[in-house]
């Protein structure tokens, strides 16, 4: 917040503006060069080489090398990182300009777009805790050791898919997908507001179309749709902020919840993008370690690219573009009433009753057809009088 992305130094407007001195703040350096030693313990000796932001080290180590490539993590937030190479894109649409990397202290300063969606994981996590939701015993889940959790998986994964509780697989799930689309139900986790788009922080978290025939699966699997959706508005905003660039066909995903198939399918068919999942749960630490590589010079970019990326699996869409969009634009109605939640109040019964609309707009359309009536109304009077007094 207080670096100026053109020079990579601290901003001395901002830092006057938060009353910040400039001169107790670290220096800022590339994340990829030797910043000291260990001096002390078993590792003593070996070099501090490299230092990256969470997201910003996935974007490296899945390779998201050129500009317009863009990965998504998904863990207890989702975030979306679409490289702008040495160009910085100052968004209109909710995204944010950051830096993605600079390998060197004498390389290229490489930028990205980033959208940040608050609740993912831990909105699920949230469910089944505080709701106790649980969907064992249903027929569309997979309760087998065989099923989508490996051993050895992540703490945040196994919170929720547990065996207890565990996650449908999309393969076993068509009945369950048909039943949960009928079922129409939407939950938006606006836990602390609305993140990109909208960054609304009074917007709150609401569920949409339950009915007495509501099953726990069902909410959770609106859970998982809703992330999709999220992300489908943060592409929608680079596609809005870059025009003149070619549009994103391809998209590489990662994190702790992208462990499981059936939300990277689902991820796929709602944005109606080609997904590739490397086969590695942490590629933040790829990242890291192809950071430190560089600085220590031990490792290339193209050694790394031979020896250390994993393979990938690949998910194509089966949805067509009119059953996204009839998704998404229920799922936008849903969203408009939780970012108007803090405007409608038991005072105020008229915008209670419309939820947010403008109780007016009947009125006004009305008029054009009433000034029609009453002005043709007018005009045959007026004949008639004229007819009376001998002008016709």
């Amino acid at each position: 917040m207080l670096m100026n992305l053109e020079t990579c130094e601290w901003d001395e407007r901002l830092c006057r503006f938060f009353r910040i001195p400039s001169k107790i703040l670290p220096e800022i350096r590339s994340c990829s060069e030797v910043y000291g030693y260990i001096n002390d313990g078993p590792l003593s000796g070996i070099p501090i080489a490299s230092c990256l932001g969470d997201q910003q080290a996935a974007l490296l180590g899945q390779m998201c090398l050129k500009a317009g490539q863009a990965n998504c993590t998904i863990d207890d937030g989702t975030f979306v990182l679409f490289n702008t190479a040495q160009e910085i894109i100052d968004s209109d649409h909710g995204l944010l300009s950051t830096v993605a990397y600079q390998l060197g202290a004498r390389g290229d300063v490489y930028y990205a777009l980033e959208g940040a969606i608050a609740h993912a994981g831990s909105s699920i996590a949230w469910l089944k805790r505080t709701l106790a939701l649980d969907p064992a015993g249903s027929d569309s889940m997979n309760n087998s050791g065989n099923g989508l959790i490996p051993d050895g998986t992540s703490p945040l994964l196994a919170s929720f898919c547990s065996a207890s509780s565990p996650v449908p697989q999309y393969n076993d799930a068509k009945t369950f997908v048909g039943s949960s689309t009928r079922a129409g139900v939407i939950f938006v986790p606006a836990f602390s507001g609305y993140y990109t788009p909208y960054w609304r922080y009074k917007a709150r978290g609401m569920m949409f179309g339950i009915t007495l025939q509501t099953t726990p699966q069902q909410i959770l699997f609106a859970a998982h749709e809703a992330i999709c959706h999220q992300v489908r508005e943060v592409l929608e905003s680079l596609a809005n902020d870059c025009p003149t660039w070619p549009r994103l066909s391809k998209l590489i995903v990662g994190g702790d919840l992208c462990e499981q198939p059936f939300l990277v399918q689902m991820l796929s068919d709602l944005n109606g993008l080609l997904l590739e999942r490397p086969q590695t749960s942490t590629p933040a630490c790829l990242g890291a370690m192809l950071a430190a590589g560089l600085a220590t010079e031990i490792l290339s970019i193209d050694q790394f690219r031979q020896n250390c990326v994993p393979p990938t699996d690949v998910f194509n869409t089966a949805y067509n573009s009119s059953q996204r969009d009839m998704k998404f634009r229920r799922w936008k109605m849903a969203v408009d009433r939780c970012l108007n939640f803090d405007s409608v109040s038991e005072s105020d019964p008229v915008k209670l009753i419309y939820g947010g609309r403008d109780p007016d707009s009947y009125v006004r359309c009305s008029i054009p057809g009433s000034v029609f009536i009453v002005s043709s109304f007018a005009l045959v009077v007026v004949a008639q009088l004229l007819k009376q007094n001998g002008f016709g």
